[in-house]
């Protein structure tokens, strides 16, 4: 092309063609890399958002935490002393393990849902390592529920026993 008697035109239309592929080819590779670098972030930015959303639930929780330990602790102290259980300690901790068990509810459904909509939108893909993450955090509330219930139950044993012994030291 050089060569040629056209004044070099073809020559440097040539040259204009590779650097135009050139360029073409590096926008391409940068757009690529962009592409792939903000499917992180909004990944990232959804776990972000899902964690947010576990750690508003856990500050409420943490109140009933402290509520439930403090009857714990009355009680432990009143049977060390030697006195009964008092009936008005372990309904008030019922009364928590249940609200216990409302805000982990709320806690797991809100993050079925914010993980729903990460995928639904593209943000998680569903079998990546984030996926796995966010159902192994709303498995692990789902067990809290299900403990939660658990002590409950024992709660309300606990209750109907000292109604009962209640009523037989009465009869005696």
């Amino acid at each position: 092309a050089y060569n040629l008697k056209d004044k070099g035109k073809l020559y440097n239309a040539c040259l204009m063609y590779n650097a135009y592929l050139e360029a073409r080819d590096a926008d391409k590779a940068a757009a690529d890399l962009y592409a792939q670098t903000s499917k992180q972030d909004k990944a990232d930015l959804a776990m972000e958002r899902f964690h947010n959303t576990a750690a508003g639930y856990d500050y409420s929780l943490a109140d009933n935490e402290q509520k439930k330990a403090a009857l714990n602790s009355k009680i432990s102290l009143d049977e060390e002393q030697g006195h009964k259980g008092y009936l008005a300690y372990y309904e008030q901790l019922l009364s928590a393990e249940n609200g216990t068990q409302k805000k982990l509810t709320a806690k797991r459904n809100a993050l079925q849902k914010s993980l729903d909509q990460a995928v639904s939108r593209g943000l998680i893909k569903h079998g990546s390592d984030e996926w796995h993450e966010m159902v192994d955090a709303i498995n692990s509330v789902t067990n809290e529920i299900d403990e939660s219930v658990l002590s409950a139950t024992e709660l309300k044993n606990t209750i109907r026993q000292i109604k009962w012994d209640t009523f037989d030291a009465s009869l005696e």
